[in-house]
Order: structure tokens, then C-alpha cells, then sequence
């Protein structure tokens, strides 16, 4: 189990870290978010979510989140 970076010890500490690539990543990965937080609260858990996605992961409730701002073209 990870250490809780907090020194919080009285609840198990997860951390889970998300990448999307796209808008229906981001839709898909808000909805993975929402589904973590309820099982979390369910089994007592401590959770944080640190995502790359865009405003509906944020809105989802990610701890920290790295926007995606800029289109990416492949060649």
C-alpha cells in the first residue's frame, strides 16, 4: 500500500492517476472518476485522482488535473 503522503494513517490512502487523449476520453475518464469516488466513499477509502484530461474531468472531481489545452495533430 502507498504511503499517505498526509501522515494520515486512520483511513487507507489511494492514489490513481488518468491520461485521456481526446474530448471522449475526457467524457469517458469523468465518468471513471465519479464511479472511484463513490466506490471509495463506499469502502471507506481515502482517494485522490490526479488526471491529464480536460473540464469535464475537473468537474468530476480530480485532486489535480493537467489540462489538456492545445489540439495534437499526428503526422
Amino acid at each position: 500500500m502507498m504511503s499517505d503522503p498526509r501522515g494520515d494513517r486512520r483511513r487507507p490512502f489511494k492514489r490513481i492517476f488518468i491520461s485521456t487523449g481526446e474530448v471522449s476520453g475526457d467524457l469517458q475518464g469523468s465518468f471513471l472518476v465519479k464511479a472511484l469516488h463513490q466506490q471509495a466513499i463506499t469502502r471507506g477509502l481515502e482517494l485522490e485522482i490526479v488526471a491529464l484530461g480536460g473540464q469535464r474531468m475537473e468537474r468530476a472531481g480530480v485532486a489535480r488535473l493537467i489540462i489538456r489545452r492545445r489540439s495534437v495533430r499526428w503526422v
